[in-house]
C-alpha cells in the first residue's frame, strides 16, 4: 500500500503493517507478519499516528486506487 505522505509529516507509530520505503512524497508499507496472505474478499486493518493535519491522499494497493472510509 502506498499513499501521499507530505515532507513535513513524521510517522510516530504504525500497526498492522511494516514500512517499506519513504521518499519525499509517499509512504509505502507492506502487510505485517500476521496477515501475509489475504484471501479474496478478505480485509486488513492498519493504523498510524503521524504529525500534521493532512489526510491520506492518492492511496493505492498493489497499484489500484483505494478509497478512504469515514468512521
Amino acid at each position: 500500500m502506498r499513499w501521499r505522505f507530505y515532507a513535513g509529516q513524521q510517522l510516530r507509530s504504525l500497526w498492522g503493517a511494516e514500512v517499506v520505503d519513504r521518499d519525499s512524497s509517499y509512504l509505502r508499507v507492506r502487510n505485517g507478519r500476521h496477515d501475509k496472505l489475504i484471501p479474496p474478499g478478505g480485509t486488513v486493518s492498519l493504523g498510524l499516528v503521524a504529525t500534521g493535519t493532512q489526510l491520506p491522499e492518492d492511496i493505492t494497493l498493489n497499484g489500484g486506487l483505494c478509497t478512504v472510509a469515514d468512521e
